[in-house]
């Protein structure tokens, strides 16, 4: 079976450089560091190796409420809770006076992004019907039990997030739902990432 054309050209580029161990060590670098996957996938999206640690910070930041800020360029991350958000407002440039105060850190922190970063990508934890969801899919995955029977209850009732995050911590299932929903959370990023940053930068390349 005959190799693809583009296969042939890049196989034909490393040829090239089989008496340049140099130039070697430079593309085996960049494909660790750009293109190799190893456990990488959440879900059915694959997740650039250098961005996997990034999806989990980035998880994590939302399971605790923070909204998170992104600069694509370097990867950094600044995380401002969300009730503070609310709260803030930018003057214009000529007036950057602002109620909060200049030494409050989550508005240096807002002002530096708006002044500092060429660009940013914003993720917000997930609306309350994606996160209802993450609830009815873990529950999918429990075998028929008490448990399962009172945390069905609980959706289908009034107050279903209390009554679940109730039932939930009283239970012997309340690590296995922390490790379901950090996937769920994690998948969420990475959809968002994907068509933000690494699918953008593969059609740069």
């Amino acid at each position: 079976m005959s190799s693809t054309p583009i296969l042939d050209k890049i196989l034909l580029m490393i040829r090239s450089f089989e008496d340049k161990p140099e130039q070697l060590e430079k593309l085996y670098q960049y494909m660790l560091d750009e293109l190799y996957i190893e456990d990488n996938a959440v879900g059915d999206i694959v997740v650039p190796k250098r961005c996997a640690q990034l999806v989990k910070e980035v998880a994590d930041s939302l399971s605790a409420a923070m909204v998170c800020y992104i600069n694509p360029g370097t990867l950094e991350k600044i995380d401002i809770p969300g009730s503070v958000i609310d709260t803030m407002i930018f003057e214009d440039e000529e007036n950057e006076e602002n109620e909060m105060g200049e030494d409050d850190p989550f508005y240096a922190d807002m002002k530096r992004i708006k002044r500092d970063w060429e660009q940013s990508i914003t993720i917000t934890p997930p609306e309350s019907h994606e996160s209802f969801s993450f609830m009815e899919q873990f529950i999918n995955t429990l075998p028929q039990s008490r448990t399962r029977k009172a945390l069905s209850g609980a959706l289908s009732g009034r107050k279903p997030f209390s009554h679940f995050n109730h039932i939930i911590h009283q239970s012997d299932e309340r690590e296995a739902w922390f490790a379901f929903r950090q996937k769920c959370l994690e998948k969420y990023v990475a959809e968002i990432l994907s068509g933000k940053l690494w699918n953008d930068e593969a059609g740069n390349s």
